[in-house]
């Protein structure tokens, strides 16, 4: 029985003292009498930007008086006092540049909300990116590649031909010209509308050739990005293109060899592209061979095109007479191709040649040739 009395006695001591431990626990909290809590802001949404950024939200406690954003470990705050008519509304608030000079990086911020009596809201964080002038130098100076622009004279058009964008950042382009009535004109286009409906290509209309045509490029570090970087302007020299029509139609033609005797290089000037017997045919011999047309008058050239017999012409140069000298404006080294067409910067000329250098089985048959040019 003593050993029981003995038991119960020191379990009602644990007890009690446990207790007393307890309350010397939230002592210092009850101490510190009630806390009191107003909502936080709700639907946060935030938008990078150049040296900025944009910060959207909402706010429903009819207590709250300000709302404070942290950031940089809060050593930078801004304080947007909240009215009652902006309660139950979106709120829009762009930080930086005007206010504060925000850097480029990655910034944690802390949104806090209060009432005029300073209770807090519990602490919300987020994360936001600020773009700069390293984004601007390294990621969004490259101008999107154009591969050909050219301004027909007989169409009155300008045809541009882009190039893949250089980065997943490219947004678009912003083009300005000037019309045929004087109308300064600006076009924007987005990269995927040049690529899925464009088909990397433009045309462009009664558009005024002597007047400067020029274009940015457009970057958006990210989809929902408040701000768009620009390049430098780039300025559009396209290639002016004018009616041709073939000048070497008939023309007067020497030539390297032939074999037979009968397909001498003229054949390859009569206008007929089909046919054995209106062809030129060089020897077998593994040499050189070539034709001469002389045009008879100065032509700008900025094309051709032949029309071969199996097997086609691997290897070939076209060549102008220019000062004197053979200038190569095309150089083949592998076609596969038995009709080959190419086209080049205009050259004036009054002589053109084909030429085929020596190479096993390199026996020209030619059914055609046609040089494409216009009056000077």
């Amino acid at each position: 029985m003593k050993t029981i009395l003995f038991f119960i006695s020191w379990i009602f001591a644990l007890y009690f003292v446990s207790c007393a431990d307890m309350n010397e626990n939230v002592d210092e909290y009850l101490n510190q009498g009630e806390i009191i809590y107003i909502a936080k802001s709700d639907s946060v949404k935030l938008f990078a930007g150049r040296e900025r950024f944009l910060l959207t939200f909402w706010l429903s406690d009819p207590r709250t008086s300000e709302l404070r954003i942290y950031w940089s470990q809060k050593a930078d705050f801004l304080s947007i006092p909240i009215t009652e008519a902006d309660l139950g509304n979106q709120i829009d608030a762009y930080i930086g540049r005007n206010e504060k000079t925000i850097e480029e990086g990655n910034y944690t911020l802390q949104l806090i909300a209060y009432d005029i009596l300073g209770n807090a809201s519990i602490t919300d964080e987020y994360n936001v990116n600020v773009y700069g002038e390293t984004f601007a130098s390294q990621q969004a100076s490259t101008p999107k590649f154009i591969k050909k622009a050219a301004y027909s004279v007989v169409e009155d058009s300008l045809s541009i031909i882009f190039g893949s964008t250089a980065s997943s950042r490219e947004y678009g382009i912003n083009l300005t010209y000037t019309d045929n009535n004087g109308v300064y004109q600006s076009l924007n286009y987005t990269s995927e509308k040049i690529k899925s409906e464009l088909n990397d290509s433009l045309s462009i209309m009664g558009i005024d050739i002597s007047q400067p045509i020029s274009y940015v490029t457009k970057y958006l570090p990210e989809t929902t990005a408040i701000d768009t970087f620009y390049t430098e302007v780039t300025v559009i020299e396209p290639r002016i293109t004018y009616p041709t029509f073939n000048v070497a139609l008939g023309k007067t033609v020497t030539h390297s060899d032939c074999n037979p005797a009968n397909n001498t290089g003229q054949m390859a000037v009569d206008g007929i592209k089909t046919g054995n017997e209106t062809r030129w045919v060089s020897d077998d011999l593994n040499g050189e061979h070539w034709i001469i047309i002389d045009l008879g008058q100065e032509y700008v050239i900025s094309g051709f095109k032949t029309w071969g017999g199996s097997p086609a012409q691997a290897q070939f140069r076209f060549e102008a007479e220019i000062d004197g000298a053979w200038v190569p404006l095309v150089t083949m080294g592998g076609n596969t191709l038995l009709e080959y067409s190419a086209e080049f910067d205009e050259v004036a000329t009054s002589k053109v040649r084909y030429y085929i250098p020596a190479y096993t089985t390199n026996r020209v048959r030619l059914y055609e040739i046609e040089v494409y040019g216009r009056q000077p």
